[in-house]
C-alpha cells in the first residue's frame, strides 16, 4: 500500500546501489572533477588540490584517503615554498602554479577518473565550484598563516 502524499514531510535522499552506497549510507555524494582539483592547485596551491582529492577519496570510501592527500599537500607546498625562496628573484613564478595544475589534474584523472566517469554515467553530480572556491581560500589563509608566523614570529627573511 503506498503512503498519502505529504506536502510537509522533509524530501527523501536519493538511494543508490554500487560503490558507494556502503561508504555513505546511500546518499550519492558529489565527486570534484580532475578539472575542479587542477584549477584548485593552480590557484591555490598543492594544498588546495589535494584537499579537494582528499574529499573526493573520502566520498569514495577509500579509507585514510583525506589524510593522505592532506600530508601530500603540505609537503608539496612546503617544498615548492623552499625552493621558491633558493631561485633567483626574476626567475618565471607561474612555472610552479602550472605544474601544481597539470601534476594534479592528472593524478587525478589517472587515480579517481574511472570512478568519476562511472560516477556522473550513473546519474551522479559534480561537485560544486564554491566548494573548489572555499578550498582554495582555505589554502590561501592557511599558508598567509604560516608565512605570517615565519616572518614575524621567528624573523625570517624571504
Amino acid at each position: 500500500m503506498s503512503q498519502p502524499f505529504d506536502p510537509y514531510a522533509p524530501p527523501r535522499a536519493q538511494e543508490v546501489g554500487g560503490p558507494y552506497a556502503a561508504a555513505i549510507g546511500g546518499v550519492r555524494p558529489r565527486l570534484f572533477s580532475p578539472g575542479q582539483i587542477g584549477a584548485a592547485a593552480l590557484l591555490g596551491s598543492a594544498l588546495a588540490g589535494a584537499l579537494l582529492f582528499g574529499i573526493n577519496e573520502q566520498r569514495l570510501g577509500r579509507s585514510g584517503g583525506l589524510a593522505k592527500a592532506l600530508a601530500a599537500g603540505v609537503v608539496i607546498t612546503g617544498f615548492i615554498m623552499f625552493v621558491g625562496t633558493l631561485l633567483p628573484e626574476r626567475f618565471p613564478s607561474f612555472i610552479f602554479g602550472l605544474a601544481q595544475f597539470l601534476a594534479l589534474r592528472f593524478y587525478a584523472q589517472s587515480v579517481q577518473g574511472d570512478a568519476y566517469r562511472h560516477h556522473l554515467d550513473s546519474g551522479g553530480l559534480r561537485g560544486s565550484n564554491w566548494g573548489v572556491v572555499g578550498a582554495i581560500a582555505a589554502a590561501v589563509v592557511c599558508l598567509m598563516v604560516v608565512i605570517f608566523v615565519l616572518v614575524f614570529g621567528l624573523g625570517l627573511e624571504f
